[in-house]
């Protein structure tokens, strides 16, 4: 699986801080935590294959993370459903043809007090 950089890091920061936009200093400080900045401390550029290294330590971590987390249960579809009373054999049915035809029901108007 090929990754950038950029990508592993916003998947790092969402994991840690759940947030659709993290603020700058906490992607600072994962990219701090993770090891994967581009330049050392005294302003030197670090390496490709330094960077990569630490890159594929931190989709380890992450990828260990993800093993551990419960797996969650699945449902039987129609576990527990039983037909209604009315599908049985000389059931009472609903009678929609009386329902629309029934007196309509008053429906009580709320006034506004005036003060």
């Amino acid at each position: 699986m090929k990754i950038s950089r950029v990508q592993l890091i916003q998947k790092l920061v969402r994991k840690r801080y759940k947030s659709k936009r993290p603020t700058a200093k906490q992607i600072s400080e994962v990219i701090h935590a993770y090891k994967l900045n581009r330049y050392t401390a005294d302003g030197k550029k670090r390496t490709r294959e330094v960077i990569s290294k630490h890159m594929a330590k931190a989709l380890y971590i992450r990828r260990k993370i993800m093993m551990s987390m419960k797996k969650r249960a699945t449902k039987v579809p129609y576990e527990g459903y039983t037909l209604p009373p009315s599908s049985e054999k000389g059931g009472q049915f609903v009678d929609f043809k009386r329902i629309i035809e029934r007196k309509p029901v008053k429906v009580v108007k709320r006034r506004k007090k005036l003060e």
